[in-house]
């Protein structure tokens, strides 16, 4: 009564074992052929087995699996494994799917190709592009984090222009962290109202992130935060004060002490003492 079962399973499973030692034992033909011919997974594993035999005249029929492969699954796979190959098809590959791909964490990945191997040239036009434009706010907070991470020439002014500008306040909050980070000088005051515009949570994330980044000309902005309404924010602003101020701060941690109050109060009493031992 169970024969047939058994036999239907069997016909059922059989192609896919088949197929995968298949991959194994291909020659390297038959496993750029495999990318056009096969079914998905097995597409997959013909890619794991192009890469681990170095097969690099695979590259033309991966850069074409990448841009127009059935799946979100076997488009990335196939980026991947030219990334992997180090294959000069690479950063095309990835500028066309930075760019074009439909699906925002293949763009995100994408992104990150770019950093890892693109130049200048190829790469910071399509960061900044993505950062502007792309509809998704993951893809513009991964082209951000990407811009914080290179070198590249122009990154600095993207971040300002198009990071500050965000309609995302998490997006917002990342520009203001690389721009404080790297000590940006270019727009001090945007980021300074930036940062004022900014929900209470993300207020208190940038002034924590910016007590290690203090420049002689964000005094007064500090300054001006010790009265935020958020008691978090005006804490952190009088700890980066304490840090990066002068002895003449001390009497004016002290005056907002008695003026505000509550935990702001001891907070502040703190940061004074911090101030006045450290200079």
């Amino acid at each position: 009564m169970h024969l047939p079962a058994l036999l239907l399973a069997s016909l059922v499973f059989t192609p896919v074992a088949h197929a995968g030692f298949k991959a194994k034992k291909a020659s390297d033909d038959e496993l750029i052929a495999c990318l056009d011919e096969q079914p998905d997974e097995v597409k997959r594993a013909c890619m794991d087995f192009i890469v681990d035999k170095r097969v690099l005249q695979a590259g033309d029929a991966l850069v074409a699996l990448s841009a127009h492969g059935t799946t979100k699954v076997l488009r990335a796979h196939a980026l991947g494994s030219l990334e992997k190959l180090g294959a000069v098809q690479a950063v095309p590959a990835a500028v066309r799917m930075a760019t074009d791909d439909p699906e925002p964490n293949n763009r995100k990945k994408a992104l990150v190709v770019l950093q890892k191997l693109a130049t200048q040239a190829d790469g910071a036009p399509v960061v900044i592009d993505r950062m502007a434009h792309d509809n998704d706010p993951d893809v513009r907070r991964k082209a951000l984090a990407v811009a914080k991470k290179v070198t590249w020439e122009g990154m600095e002014q993207a971040m300002i222009d198009h990071g500050l500008s965000d309609g995302d306040p998490l997006i917002i909050r990342d520009a203001i962290y690389g721009l404080v980070a790297i000590q940006s000088t270019l727009a001090r005051p945007a980021i300074y109202d930036a940062t004022r515009a900014l929900p209470e949570a993300e207020r208190t994330s940038v002034l924590r992130n910016w007590a290690e980044h203090v420049l002689p000309q964000d005094i007064d902005f500090i300054l001006s935060c010790l009265d935020d309404t958020d008691d978090d924010v005006a804490i952190y602003a009088g700890r980066a004060l304490a840090a990066y101020g002068d002895k003449a701060h001390v009497d004016t941690l002290r005056a907002k002490a008695k003026e505000h109050g509550g935990k702001r109060a001891d907070a502040f009493e703190d940061s004074a003492k911090e101030l006045r031992k450290g200079k």
